[in-house]
């Protein structure tokens, strides 16, 4: 994935592809940051390219969290990464027979 490819649509989403997950996993930008309205600059869309490239690495981690988090952990898979301007926290949801959806700080990128 290339910087270019990062497209939000109006409600700061963007569904992507990575390795791991058979359906797509959601990319959401905070709109609770005066600065999710701001157009994205190239670096800032370079950088989110690169973590969704590098889902090897990071999916593990965000797997494990959520089966610990999860009341039936063979029914979960990622849903959503949200992505906060100033830091870029990465969070996730989790979905189970439940329908409930917790979220969970991750890491730092």
């Amino acid at each position: 994935m290339d910087g270019a490819d990062i497209k939000f649509n109006a409600k700061l989403q963007m569904p992507v592809k990575i390795a791991q997950e058979q359906k797509p996993v959601l990319l959401e930008i905070s709109d609770s940051l005066d600065a999710a309205e701001e157009k994205l600059r190239r670096p800032y869309k370079d950088k989110i390219a690169k973590f969704v490239d590098s889902s090897a690495s990071w999916y593990p981690l965000a797997i494990e969290k959520i089966k610990e988090e999860t009341p039936d952990p063979g029914k979960t898979r990622l849903l959503q990464i949200f992505f906060f301007r100033s830091r870029m926290p990465i969070r996730w949801c989790s979905d189970w027979s439940t329908g409930s959806t917790p979220m969970s700080n991750m890491a730092e990128g």
